[in-house]
């Protein structure tokens, strides 16, 4: 069963379990002890059908963390165009660095068509620092990048997800904790 969720961590990742958010959407969530100190990693994926729905999602991520030092927090958030600024500022607000966004500028994950942005996925980190971050496209060479959502071709659809995993690129970033 693919759920698209995937970590890698040079430690051991215990404790996993999921979260709800809103509308059936879920969470993962799991823990890396660093001698008596843990750091919180939680892989999400937002709604985006409306803001109500994504706003209700990220409030329980921001309300959960907020009072632990230490936390990954990586996924497809659907910042929604519209909102895009406020979501940000609200992580910022809330302690967490950003990879997409932040120092590093902005890295285009995903060939939107929609309401949303192109910077759907994101690493946030709180008590640690972002080292550096990529996006690894996974088109090959050849082939167009550009999600074809919208055309009206289901052959062009079709030989583009036979390509293309997900209309998502991953995101890679190192990550240091200092405690």
């Amino acid at each position: 069963y693919y759920i698209g969720v995937a970590f890698h961590t040079a430690l051991p990742l215990t404790d996993m379990h999921a979260i709800k958010l809103a509308r059936g959407y879920t969470a993962y969530e799991g823990v890396i002890k660093v001698g008596k100190k843990r750091i919180i990693v939680c892989e999400c994926h937002l709604p985006w059908q409306s803001a109500l729905l994504h706003d209700s999602a990220q409030a329980t991520l921001l309300e959960r963390y907020a009072n632990e030092p230490y936390v990954v927090i990586a996924g497809d958030f659907n910042f929604l165009k519209v909102d895009c600024d406020k979501s940000y500022q609200l992580w910022k607000d809330a302690g967490f660095e950003t990879a997409n966004r932040g120092y590093l500028g902005d890295l285009v994950t995903c060939p939107c068509v929609g309401g949303c942005s192109n910077y759907l996925d994101n690493i946030f980190v709180k008590g640690g620092k972002i080292l550096n971050t990529m996006v690894e496209q996974t088109t090959p060479a050849g082939y167009s990048w550009e999600d074809p959502h919208g055309s009206s071709d289901p052959e062009e659809r079709k030989a583009w997800f036979a390509v293309n995993l997900s209309d998502h690129f991953p995101m890679i970033s190192d990550i240091v904790f200092t405690f």
